[in-house]
This record gives C-alpha cells, structure tokens and sequence, in this order.
C-alpha cells in the first residue's frame, strides 16, 4: 500500500492506493515466521482427515475437519492483514 485516506476524513476503499510487488502476499509470512503455523494446520487437518475417514474413525475425521477449517481462516487472514485491517488506520 502506498498511501491511504487521512484520518480525519471519511474512509472509502477507494482513496487508497497500491502497487503490485512481487511476493506481497507472503510478505507477513517472512515477517512472521510464527503465522506459517495456520497453513501447516490446515494441511495437516486436510491429510489426517482424509486419513481417518479412510479407516473408518469418523468422530475423529470430524475433529480435524474443524482444525482443517481453524487454519484455513486464519491464513486467509494473516496474508490479507495489511491491506484489510491495518489499512484504515494507516495515515
């Protein structure tokens, strides 16, 4: 983001202004090495569910398909960060 609507008018999605960089999705990733922990959580949850619904442990397939879910949102939420929560505040 290259700059944003000041703080003291009405905020539009609009005003804001961006550039394209190569890799800025994975940018809070390199920043935040911990938040790398939502997609492994959610890869895992994929695979163990795939697993136990295949031996027929289907209380525990339902588990993990919730932890499946748990990393998917965060991910989505932790490469977007910038631009949908910490924006508006910039100045």
């Amino acid at each position: 983001m290259v700059s944003s609507p000041g703080p003291a008018t009405a905020f539009s999605p609009l005003a804001k202004k961006v550039e394209v960089v190569a890799g800025a999705w994975m940018h809070n990733y390199a920043a935040y090495p911990w938040m790398v922990l939502a997609p492994a959580l959610a890869f895992a949850g994929g695979i163990l569910v795939l697993v136990l619904s295949s031996s027929n442990r289907a209380g525990l397939a339902f588990i993990f398909s919730f932890t499946s879910l748990a990393g998917v949102i965060p991910t989505a939420g932790f490469a977007m960060f910038f631009f949908v929560i910490a924006a508006p505040m910039a100045a």
